[in-house]
């Protein structure tokens, strides 16, 4: 009986498992670039808020207060001495400031 090119159902059962298998093993590296990606971005959306603090109170002449609220689950600056906010926000569930 002569042989057709191409692959046998069993070869391609074999290759699709070795290929999950590699796919397994690499997940768990992946939620650590994800986490470190989280946290840079987190980063930077912090440091943009207090350049945006800082450009208001140079803006209008007032000072402006950082505070890092409920138990660091969050931020919020506001005008020292009109309580105006001027930026709030709160920390995706698994982030806290300590």
């Amino acid at each position: 009986m002569a042989r057709n090119d191409g692959f046998t159902l069993l070869e391609m059962l074999i290759v699709f498992s070795v290929v999950l298998v590699l796919a397994a093993l690499a997940v768990p590296a992946l939620g650590g670039a994800v986490r470190h990606q989280e946290e840079m971005y987190m980063l930077a959306v912090l440091r943009a808020d207090l350049y945006g603090a800082q450009q208001h109170a140079i803006a209008r002449r007032v000072n402006v207060a950082v505070f890092f609220t409920d138990g660091g689950a969050g931020y919020k600056a506001i005008e020292a001495a009109s309580g105006q906010q001027v930026v709030a926000r709160s920390l995706p569930s698994p982030w806290r400031f300590r």
